[in-house]
C-alpha cells in the first residue's frame, strides 16, 4: 500500500500533467472543458468529463501508478488481452504499448467512441465493441482477462460455465467475491484477493 506522500511522488514522476490529477483528487478540477492528459512516457488521453462519459483520474492511478491489474502477471508481447469494461481505453492503450493484442467491450457508446480516439492518439491497434457481457462463454478466450464493470462481475461469473480458455484474470469487485473465488478455484485457478475498502478490492486468478 502506497503512503500518500509516495503516491504523490510517483504521480508526479508518472504524469506530465500531474496537477490535473491532484486537482481532480481534491474535486477542484473544472470538468466542463475537454482536456488532453499526458503521461511522461508519451501516452496521452483525451478526457471529456460530462454525463455518462465522466471518468475520474482513479483509473489512471490504478493502471499507470499502482499497476493494479498487472500486479501478479506482467503482460508480454504477443499476449492476448480481453478488457471487459474498457472505459475510454486506458487499459487497452496500456496493453497495446506492451505488444499485447487487446480486445475491449464497453457498454456506454460515448466512452467507446472516446476510447477509439485515444487508441488513435497513441497509435495503438485494438478492437473495441459496444457490448454488455453477461457471460464469458460466448466470447473468445485470452491470456489475460481484465474486468471492471462496477458490480456486474457477479452476474458474469454466475452465467459462465467454462473458464478454461483464460490463463490469468485481474478484476475489481464491489461486494464479497466469495462465490467467484470458489468458482475460479474449482476451475483450477490460484486466487488472491486484496481489499482497498470495506467491500471493494481486486481479485487475481492465475491458472495453476
Amino acid at each position: 500500500m502506497l503512503t500518500k506522500l509516495s503516491l504523490l511522488v510517483r504521480g508526479i514522476l508518472t504524469f506530465k500533467d500531474w496537477h490535473l490529477w491532484v486537482l481532480d483528487r481534491f474535486k477542484l478540477l473544472d470538468k466542463s472543458v475537454p482536456r488532453l492528459f499526458r503521461l511522461r512516457n508519451g501516452i496521452s488521453f483525451l478526457l471529456v468529463q460530462e454525463g455518462e462519459i465522466e471518468q475520474g483520474f482513479g483509473s489512471f492511478q490504478e493502471i499507470f501508478i499502482e499497476d493494479r491489474y498487472n500486479k501478479y502477471y506482467k503482460l508480454k508481447p504477443g499476449d492476448t488481452v480481453l478488457d471487459i469494461g474498457s472505459g475510454i481505453g486506458e487499459f487497452l492503450v496500456y496493453s497495446a504499448k506492451r505488444g499485447a493484442k487487446a480486445t475491449g467491450y464497453e457498454t456506454i457508446e460515448k466512452r467507446l467512441l472516446l476510447s477509439k480516439v485515444n487508441l488513435s492518439i497513441n497509435k495503438c491497434n485494438a478492437e473495441v465493441s459496444l457490448k454488455k457481457v453477461t457471460s464469458l462463454d460466448d466470447i473468445a478466450g485470452a491470456d489475460f482477462l481484465k474486468m471492471d464493470i462496477e458490480g456486474g462481475e457477479f452476474e458474469v461469473f454466475k452465467n459462465t460455465k467454462d473458464l478454461r480458455k483464460f490463463r490469468n484474470i485481474a478484476m475489481e469487485f464491489h461486494a464479497s467475491p466469495e462465490h467467484i473465488e470458489e468458482k475460479l478455484k474449482a476451475h483450477g485457478f490460484g486466487v488472491k484477493t486484496e481489499y482497498v475498502g470495506e467491500k471493494c478490492g481486486y481479485l487475481y486468478a492465475i491458472r495453476k
